[in-house]
């Protein structure tokens, strides 16, 4: 599909033009919420995306959209001019850019606030719709095949970069790789910026569906929390998402998209990248080694990989 530039698109009264300048979990958000908005604010959406989330327009079944190329000066001259979504004219989709945004923001970082639910308080939603599920996930295809090591069926995929959080030292990745190599797995990365690589691990260069494909189809995937997360929620089983702070769980834990099928969400304060851990007793001695570990059935607050409390849902 062709790339345009934003002055390129023919506006029409039929739509509002959606801009999703940032991540792909917010990308994933607006589509699962593309019914809500659409009869919040009597428009018909019309979606200007990044060329990488193009799966998810698949995903969701939209075939109102445009790839499109910006720059954040643009995104900030349009949202000065449109504060709210409206037929014939584009909109940032996000809320970095307005002045109420900006304050769920500020909200965001200083307390235990869903992403999801500043983008209800944002769009002024109501918090108890229902988020429009996927109705597509890519297959393995045989290209995908040839760029692997090994069988899907053996591999282990680290995805160790994050974008929204602080990365982990490669220590914590290698220690899930020797217990990996352990149980004869082939262990794999993708990573995209070369700071993040862990060493001695083939790092596979992939499209998004690609990846998202290998997600749900490898054996297992350890994953720090990133915007591949949201895609593969609702659909993978054996997955891990690590969070290196409980805020960081409180505020993009997975659990407020659904029904979601990963195995765990763990946070793992012992391995953030740059982490100081003498400052004062509590903050740097306790809390980085305790882990709170989400499943299906149960969470676990453990105090030196020692379960403290257990509570079964």
């Amino acid at each position: 599909m062709k790339t345009y530039n934003l002055n390129e698109i023919n506006l029409t009264s039929e739509y509002c033009y959606f801009l999703s300048p940032f991540g792909l979990g917010d990308t994933y958000i607006l589509c699962a919420l593309k019914q809500a908005l659409e009869q919040k604010y009597n428009i018909k959406i019309y979606f200007l995306i990044k060329k990488s989330h193009e799966i998810i327009m698949k995903m969701f079944g939209i075939d109102d959209y445009k790839i499109v190329s910006f720059s954040l000066d643009e995104c900030k001259k349009i949202a000065n001019q449109h504060q709210l979504p409206q037929a014939g004219e584009l909109f940032v989709a996000h809320m970095k850019f307005y002045k109420k945004g900006k304050k769920l923001i500020k909200k965001f970082k200083k307390l235990a606030y869903a992403f999801l639910d500043m983008y209800f308080d944002f769009f002024e939603l109501k918090k108890d719709i229902q988020l429009v599920k996927p109705q597509w996930y890519p297959q393995v295809t045989e290209d995908l095949q040839k760029k692997l090591p090994a069988s899907i069926k053996d591999i282990v995929l680290l995805l160790p970069e994050a974008n929204s959080l602080k990365n982990f030292d490669v220590k914590f990745w290698l220690n899930i790789v020797e217990k990996e190599n352990a149980e004869k797995h082939v262990v794999i990365q993708n990573v995209l910026q070369h700071e993040n690589e862990i060493p001695n691990i083939l790092n596979i260069d992939l499209s998004v569906e690609e990846l998202l494909a290998l997600c749900l189809n490898c054996a297992k995937v350890y994953s720090i929390r990133s915007g591949i997360c949201d895609l593969f929620s609702l659909k993978i089983s054996d997955a891990v998402v690590y969070y290196p702070t409980v805020q960081d769980l409180y505020n993009y834990s997975l659990k407020t998209l659904g029904k979601v099928s990963v195995q765990e969400e763990i946070v793992d304060s012992n391995y953030i990248r740059g982490h100081k851990k003498i400052f004062s007793f509590l903050l740097f001695f306790c809390i980085p080694f305790i882990k709170i570990k989400i499943s299906k059935n149960e969470t676990k607050v453990c105090f030196c990989n020692i379960p403290i409390l257990s509570i079964k849902k």
